[in-house]
C-alpha cells in the first residue's frame, strides 16, 4: 500500500504548481526523499521550504484524519481544516498559509477516500465483476 502521506503531498504540489510555478513537484519528491534520509541538508531554497511545508501539513493533516476516524468521527474537510489551522497556530505558524492548508485538506480526504474504497473492494470477494468504474474489479464476460 502507498503511504497516503506520499499521495497527499504530491497531489497538493500538483494543484498548486501553476500558482507557485513549476518545479514545485520536483522540490517536493525531494522533501519526501529527505523524509526518508534524516541526513537531510537543514538549509533550503523558498521552493525547497515550500514543498518541506507541504510534505509536513500533508503529514500533520492525515494524521489528525486517522485520530480522528479511530474515535469513529469520519473528519470532514471543514473540521481537519479547522485542527489543521489550530495547529500550526499553536506552533507559530501563519495564517497566510490557509490556501496550503485547504488544498492539502482536500487532497487528504480524497486520499483517505481513496484508501477506503480500495480497502473495501479487498475485503470484498464476489465472484460476478461490475463494469469499471461501477465496483472494485473490471467488467469480463
Amino acid at each position: 500500500m502507498s503511504d497516503p502521506i506520499t499521495i497527499v503531498a504530491r497531489r497538493a504540489a500538483q494543484r498548486l504548481e501553476a500558482e507557485d510555478g513549476p518545479g514545485l513537484l520536483a522540490q517536493v519528491e525531494v522533501a519526501l526523499a529527505d523524509r526518508e534520509h534524516e541526513s537531510a541538508p537543514s538549509q533550503y531554497l523558498d521552493s525547497v521550504a515550500l514543498a518541506s511545508l507541504i510534505v509536513s501539513i500533508a503529514s500533520l493533516a492525515w494524521n489528525i484524519y486517522v485520530d480522528r476516524k479511530k474515535r469513529a468521527v469520519k473528519p470532514t474537510a471543514e473540521m481537519l481544516s479547522r485542527t489543521v489551522r489550530v495547529t500550526l497556530q499553536d506552533t507559530g505558524q501563519s495564517s497566510a498559509l490557509d490556501h496550503i492548508v485547504d488544498v492539502v485538506v482536500t487532497e487528504t480526504i480524497r486520499a483517505a477516500s481513496d484508501q477506503e474504497h480500495t480497502e473495501d473492494c479487498e475485503r470484498t470477494s464476489t465472484t460476478e465483476q461490475l463494469p469499471t468504474g461501477l465496483g472494485c474489479g473490471s467488467f469480463s464476460w
